[in-house]
Order: C-alpha cells, then sequence, then structure tokens
C-alpha cells in the first residue's frame, strides 16, 4: 500500500516525535546513572572511613587493656608499707600473749585481736575507736589498754617534766610501739612525732583532770 504525500509527511512527523521522546529517555537514564554513580563512590568513602574508625577503636581498646594490666602488675610490685622501729621488751607487758601478727588471734572465734608486738585488745572496743585520725586513734587505744587514773599516773618518756612534778613511769615501749604500729597500718602516710605529741597529750590532759579530783576530795574531807 502507497502512502500519499500527506500520509508520508504525517509519518515523518510522528517518527521525530518518538526519536526526540526516545533522545530525552535516554537523556534522563544517562542522567540518573551519573547520579547513581556518584552516590555510590559517596557510600565507598563513607565505607572506608567507617572501617578505619573501627580498626582505631580496636587499637584503642587493646591500649586500655594493657594499660589496665600494669596496673594490676605494680599494685603487686608495691612495697609494704615501713614498720615503726622496734625497742626492746620492757619488764612488764599488759595484756600479752604468745607472738602473733597484727590482726590475728590464737581462736578465730574469740573477739581478740593483735594490735602489734603481741599486745592483745577486744576487736570490738578497737572498732569503737575513732578512725577519723592516727592522733584520735592512738589516744583511743591508749584508753582500751588502760584505765583513765592509770594514764594519769604515766608518762610518755619517764622524765621529769618539772620541779613540782614527781617522775612518772613511763608507758611501756612495747605497748606505744603497738598502737603506733596499728595507727600506721591505718594511716600509711601518718607521722610517728605527730603521734607522740597526741599521747604526750593524752597523758597530761588525764593528770590534770585527776588532780584536780583529788584536790576536790581534799576540800570536802577538811
Amino acid at each position: 500500500m502507497q502512502l500519499t504525500t500527506r500520509e508520508k509527511k504525517v509519518h515523518g512527523k510522528n517518527v521525530d516525535q518518538l526519536l526526540e521522546k526516545r533522545r530525552q529517555q535516554l537523556h534522563t537514564e544517562e542522567h540518573r546513572r551519573e547520579q547513581t554513580g556518584i552516590s555510590c563512590s559517596n557510600c565507598k568513602q563513607l565505607t572506608d572511613r567507617l572501617l578505619a574508625m573501627e580498626r582505631d577503636n580496636q587499637r584503642l581498646i587493646r591500649q586500655l587493656d594493657a594499660i589496665h594490666d600494669l596496673k594490676h602488675m605494680l599494685k603487686a610490685c608495691a612495697p609494704p608499707a615501713s614498720q615503726p622501729l622496734q625497742s626492746a621488751p620492757p619488764a612488764s607487758q599488759p595484756l600479752q600473749s604468745a607472738p602473733l601478727t597484727a590482726g590475728q588471734t590464737q581462736d578465730p572465734s574469740s573477739d581478740d585481736m593483735v594490735i602489734g608486738e603481741g599486745i592483745v585488745v577486744s576487736r570490738t572496743k578497737v572498732m569503737r575507736c575513732n578512725h577519723s585520725s592516727p592522733s584520735k586513734l592512738a589516744c583511743d587505744l591508749l584508753s582500751v589498754l588502760y584505765t583513765r587514773r592509770e594514764l594519769a599516773t604515766m608518762s610518755l618518756t619517764g622524765q621529769k617534766g618539772s620541779a613540782k612534778e614527781a617522775v612518772k613511769p613511763p608507758l611501756p615501749p612495747n605497748v606505744l610501739n603497738a598502737i603506733f604500729e596499728y595507727a600506721l597500718q591505718k594511716f600509711p602516710g601518718a607521722d610517728v612525732a605527730t603521734l607522740r605529741g597526741a599521747v604526750r597529750n593524752k597523758l597530761n590532759n588525764e593528770s590534770k583532770v585527776f588532780k584536780k579530783i583529788d584536790a576536790h576530795r581534799v576540800d570536802v574531807i577538811q
């Protein structure tokens, strides 16, 4: 069937429209592929960056584990706390028992405990002592071992304080060392000189209290 000239023109116009439409579709698809290519490139960069960050995190975790292990090793290698100087054993010792290390008892079920130099005291009474400072702890331990009247009749060194005062017997050196040893275990940074000063003040205060009590009794009798 042969087409007329008019029909040929109409047919040619339709073909041109179809070609133009197809050309636009191809252009749209090409643009979409370009955008997709850019997106894929961005995704690859983000993925590579994420992997690098994960590797860095793993390395940091290994370093933290190594630091944690080193801290435990240093604690295990730390030297023990220094011990106070020991003196010769005195003639008399209060509440004396067989040599035991600090904190041990002969009978696990007993309330007794060793605070040092073999001095055995009541664990319950020790736990009631003031543990807020080394000086308060040392003074309270004295009250556990002796009555207030006994402390009033003792001195730190046994030397005469003044011409008017009589010489008082000193605290047994092993008792003094035991008190200092226990206080230093609880407060490793404590100063022995400070502890000695606190004990001296404790003894002087008890002496003053009982001097007033005795003087009042004399006044009442007279």
